[in-house]
């Protein structure tokens, strides 16, 4: 159970005798919610009291009497139907949202895209909820963006020329125009948040911009464009920022620049992540040059172009020549031990398991054969047996032949 205010509270319980909620839906999301909360309850004897129970009564459940089941049984009972109804509303407004997803010019309410802002519904189209019409302001920045693309300008460039202006990037223009604070979290490496005062432009989000189709009025829903039962794009405004043509040019131009950025498996950089430029503090990157197709020396550099920085003493530094300022050990798991004991049983299983197959083998004459002939012999006690004397014995031949034939060679036979 995790709710926001409630576990300050829950950790000091000889403070209090009893909490009280306005409304039920308050307190727990869910029967797992209700049931953590009522053994609570029961374990440090409080009373939960709701002003506003289902129904619209006062709910009192009291705990304070370890021996009386009844109280959690009332709210396990009244967290289901609460949890039913919790489950109802959630599909009503996810089919809502849908239902608005499919309707030409209609805003469901969400952030707009970027160089996208609310506005009132045309009075043509029946004045009911709103649509999205150009922002002004976003409309420029993209303008000057697509300008100095096509003019040659790479998109790191273009990214560190709107950061030198300041310019706000996608994610802070909204904040901006809301008179909201700027910045907030963002993924840093796997697994880990950094918050930032203020989000930046980068050659990345520039790409991501250009290549997405809310740029062609389209509506957009986890990543893909929102289609009629025609098939046909749904429009989300009257007015797109950019048309086909335009669009697929500038595709076509980041087509050309890019590389293979795809997220590697495996990588012979060793150090990323390790050291860091001495006069920006941002990470280096491993690059491998080339001169006339042929490879030359490996180096890591300052990549803060990448980040949409402007390092002034970038560092570049050979590969194998990286001079050690400090040392941070990270203690790890060393599997050795582990690995020897399960080889170690993996053998005793082995040589048991062989062990428990001679056995019967021996018991029942299956297993075994002539040394000199390859012949599966008879078990012991057989009157077969010994048809095969001439088999073991030492002062004779050895021959050949079936066990139990009358056919012999040689001066040795088989006796009856």
């Amino acid at each position: 159970m995790d709710l926001a205010g409630l576990g300050s509270w829950l950790a000091r319980p000889d403070e209090y005798d009893a909490l009280v909620w306005w409304r039920f839906d308050r307190a727990i999301r869910s029967m797992s919610d209700m049931d953590d909360l009522a053994k609570w309850a029961r374990q440090h004897r409080k009373m939960l009291i709701f002003a506003e129970g289902i129904g619209g009564g006062k709910l009192v459940f009291d705990f304070r009497n370890p021996m009386d089941p009844m109280s959690e049984l009332q709210m396990l009972m009244l967290a289901f139907a609460a949890q039913v109804e919790s489950q109802s509303i959630s599909e009503r407004v996810l089919g809502a949202m849908a239902a608005i997803r499919r309707m030409p010019l209609r805003r469901r309410g969400s952030r707009p895209s970027y160089g996208c802002m609310p506005a009132p519904m045309p009075k043509e189209h029946g004045w009911i909820g709103w649509t999205l019409v150009p922002d002004p302001d976003a409309v420029r920045v993209i303008e000057r963006i697509v300008r100095e693309l096509l003019e040659g300008k790479t998109i790191s460039a273009i990214a560190l020329a709107l950061n030198v202006d300041k310019v706000p990037s996608p994610r802070g223009h909204w904040a901006v125009k809301k008179e909201r604070t700027t910045g907030g979290k963002t993924g840093g490496a796997k697994g880990e948040h950094v918050a930032r005062d203020v989000f930046t432009w980068t050659g990345a989000v520039i790409a991501r911009l250009l290549r997405n189709e809310n740029l062609l009025g389209w509506k957009m829903h986890k990543g893909k464009p929102v289609r009629d039962a025609e098939g046909n794009p749904v429009m989300a405004t009257e007015a797109p920022i950019l048309t086909r043509e335009e669009f697929d040019r500038i595709g076509a131009v980041l087509d050309a620049r890019s590389i293979d950025n795809r997220e590697r498996k495996d990588t012979d950089a060793l150090l990323l992540r390790v050291i860091h430029c001495d006069h920006c503090g941002g990470r280096m990157y491993l690059s491998k040059p080339t001169r006339n197709g042929a490879s030359v020396s490996n180096f890591y550099k300052c990549n803060s172009h990448s980040r949409g920085d402007l390092c002034e003493l970038p560092a570049n530094i050979r590969v194998g020549s990286v001079q050690t300022t400090h040392v941070v050990e990270i203690p790890g798991y060393d599997p050795e031990p582990e690995l020897r004991a399960t080889l170690a049983e993996f053998a005793e299983h082995q040589e048991e398991k062989g062990r428990a197959l001679e056995v019967p083998a021996r018991r029942e004459g299956v297993a075994g054969t002539c040394g000199c002939s390859g012949r599966t012999h008879s078990r012991p006690g057989d009157p077969r047996e010994a048809r095969a004397t001439a088999h073991r014995d030492p002062d004779r031949p050895h021959v050949r032949g079936r066990v139990g034939s009358r056919r012999h060679h040689g001066p040795a036979s088989h006796a009856r």
